[in-house]
């Protein structure tokens, strides 16, 4: 390789220190690299810093799939406990209390009620297929946003606010007798609770069917609390023995919660979906 003076640009031979027309001192050249020699080093410089980075790497994957199990388990959770609640909620509940009756029951009557949840319940009938009007993946984000949510409140035991078949009878009475507000019964009476003997009132509103209920009796009962006034509304009463055997059933209108009404039309909605997937 030649060696070129800076300063009067001779070219001096390679290993020349001084110019040999002007003696200026020369810079030497530097030794040549071959294109492989570039690559190799390259490569040792990548696998340096391979091995620096893949550690580091290899926790922050450790820490992202640990963060991703949780997140799937929790998902994975709520869609099952969520979905286990809203079938017993449905086809098995569990009684919402038991103890002893400590006072003699009153029956009266009320204005049968209208309760909002009725009103919400059917509005969210008409509107759910709405969702129908939506296209490709908004369609399909919008029905799995509904069963997500009625999935997490489900799992969360979210039970208000709640309906019975009153309110669609009194709006059919007061239809056909011009605005007439219909009556229906109302029973009260007031519990020890298990065995801490706490007070709790039970209310019971609507049509009865079965046996009556006594001062002294012990009982389950089916139902959803009001914690703001420490109070039950039941919907089934089981009179039992000592021994925990049932001996006696009083019914009214069943309460059924939003939430859990919802789940029906939902699945109704999720199979037509999949349906005109098919087609």
């Amino acid at each position: 390789m030649s060696n070129q003076c800076p300063k009067c640009g001779h070219t001096n031979r390679p290993d020349a220190k001084f110019c040999a027309r002007c003696g200026a001192t020369l810079t030497p050249a530097p030794p040549s690299v071959s294109a492989a020699e570039v690559a190799d080093k390259a490569k040792e410089m990548a696998a340096k810093a391979g091995a620096a980075i893949a550690p580091v790497a290899k926790e922050a994957a450790i820490k992202g799939w640990a963060g991703s199990k949780r997140g799937m388990s929790f998902f994975a959770r709520m869609v099952t406990v969520g979905g286990r609640a809203a079938y017993s909620e449905v086809f098995g509940p569990l009684p919402a209390a038991h103890g002893q009756v400590t006072t003699p029951p009153t029956a009266s009557t009320v204005p049968a009620p209208v309760e909002p949840a009725a009103i919400l319940f059917v509005i969210s009938l008409l509107t759910g297929w709405l969702v129908f009007a939506l296209q490709g993946l908004s369609r399909a984000i919008a029905i799995a946003a509904i069963f997500v949510v009625l999935l997490a409140l489900s799992w969360l035991g979210i039970r208000r606010p709640y309906f019975t078949r009153m309110t669609f009878d009194g709006l059919v009475t007061r239809l056909f007798r011009r605005g007439q507000t219909p009556e229906v019964p109302i029973y009260r009476f007031r519990i020890a609770e298990g065995t801490s003997g706490q007070p709790l009132d039970v209310v019971m509103i609507g049509e009865r069917k079965g046996r009556a209920i006594s001062q002294g009796a012990l009982v389950e009962l089916w139902g959803i609390r009001d914690p703001g006034r420490n109070e039950l509304r039941a919907w089934r009463i089981e009179t039992v023995d000592a021994s925990g055997q049932p001996v006696g059933v009083l019914t009214a209108p069943r309460l059924i919660p939003l939430t859990v009404a919802l789940f029906l039309p939902a699945i109704l909605i999720l199979i037509v979906w999949l349906i005109t997937l098919v087609l």
